[in-house]
């Protein structure tokens, strides 16, 4: 989605943004998550109508790694750019991220709270409000996690993955209708199927899991087993799918077929 431009009367500097943050208190570390975003976000809303400059060369070297799959050297490469530059955003949020992505969640929270608290400094930073709310979803804190996401979906309305996010979230709450509403605005955000790349399969897929399993609490059977045979071609190396899939052919009488869904789902749930 190209970001939109605000008048140049109503622009704020990012000098003058990294001041608000200090004035307002942000960059106090007994905020709670409430405040902290209350305060973030017009801070944020300025900042991804500003021109913030974009990573340093070494902080995308950390990113590389973490796209290759090189958790290794993205969590050596992170720690040296975090002792170097403790108090560089940066280097804290590419930190916050690498030990995201190795399940170090308690760990992460308060360096992605304390890039918050900064303010924005880097393109794309509003990105960190994503990752923050599935943080703390991991760790437990729903209604917060809630919270964070809702925070990034007022700066990228058109977030997908915040969007099955969201739709997750609720759906464990017990809401399938509200879930279907996220599930099905992520779909109809990605490409068709032939114009999608690896990246948006996977979030094809997930779209099509969620609202699977939102119909299978609505009682419409077929309709979600449709959804998650749709899922799984996209990619059959998820488990969760065929849990949904296994309960779909118990309600169909399917015992056998039911076994084996949730057999595969048994395999790979201990393959991850």
């Amino acid at each position: 989605m190209p970001k939109q431009t605000l008048p140049h009367w109503q622009r704020i500097p990012l000098s003058a943004l990294v001041s608000l943050a200090a004035s307002l208190g942000c960059n106090n570390g007994g905020t709670d998550k409430s405040s902290l975003l209350e305060l973030a976000l017009p801070l944020f809303e300025n900042g991804i109508h500003t021109e913030l400059p974009p990573l340093r060369p070494e902080t995308r070297r950390i990113f590389e790694a973490i796209a290759h799959g090189d958790m290794a050297s993205a969590l050596k490469l992170s720690a040296t750019a975090i002792h170097t530059s403790p108090e560089d955003s940066e280097a804290i949020y590419a930190r916050a991220v690498t030990l995201y992505l190795t399940a170090s969640f308690g760990t992460a929270r308060p360096l992605f709270e304390k890039v918050i608290r900064n303010g924005p400094s880097f393109a794309d930073c509003d990105r960190i409000f994503y990752l923050y709310g599935m943080c703390l979803l991991r760790l437990g804190e729903a209604e917060s996690a809630r919270e964070a996401l809702l925070v990034h979906l007022q700066l990228q309305p058109g977030g997908i993955e915040t969007r099955i996010a969201l739709g997750e979230l609720t759906l464990q709450e017990g809401d399938p209708d509200s879930a279907l509403v996220h599930f099905r605005f992520a779909l109809q955000s990605l490409p068709s199927l032939e114009n999608s790349n690896a990246m948006q399969s996977v979030a094809q897929a997930k779209a099509q899991a969620g609202i699977g399993k939102a119909l299978l609490q609505l009682d419409q059977v077929e309709e979600a087993h449709k959804a998650i045979q749709l899922c799984l071609q996209l990619d059959p190396s998820q488990a969760q799918p065929y849990y949904a899939l296994s309960r779909i052919y118990m309600r169909q009488g399917k015992h056998e077929q039911a076994k084996q869904a949730f057999d595969q789902f048994r395999r790979l749930s201990a393959q991850h």
